[in-house]
């Protein structure tokens, strides 16, 4: 299962898990569920973001764009640019 579990999570080859000290794999199998964890809270969040008020959408969006586009990176949009593409906002 730990092999499977890395492989099909990560997409690593039988060989490329076999050959990585047990210390690191290990490592890695036990983020496997702090990252699924974060993935599901930001699903349930998706779907429940209509229910948002406003305040909350935009520190929602600001924090996912922040984690996704870190400051080293260059800024795409700001929440009131997205709202409008997305017919949140009139004008």
């Amino acid at each position: 299962m730990f092999y499977a579990g890395l492989a099909r999570f990560y997409g690593w080859s039988h060989k490329e898990i076999s050959e990585m000290p047990y210390s690191k794999a290990k490592k890695y199998w036990k983020a496997i569920n702090v990252l699924q964890a974060r993935e599901y809270l930001v699903d349930i969040n998706i779907n429940n973001y209509h229910r948002f008020k406003t305040d909350s959408k935009k520190r929602f969006y600001s924090d996912l764009r922040k984690q996704a586009y870190p400051a080293h990176l260059e800024k795409r949009m700001d929440f009131e640019e997205f709202a409008k593409k997305v017919g949140m906002l009139n004008g």
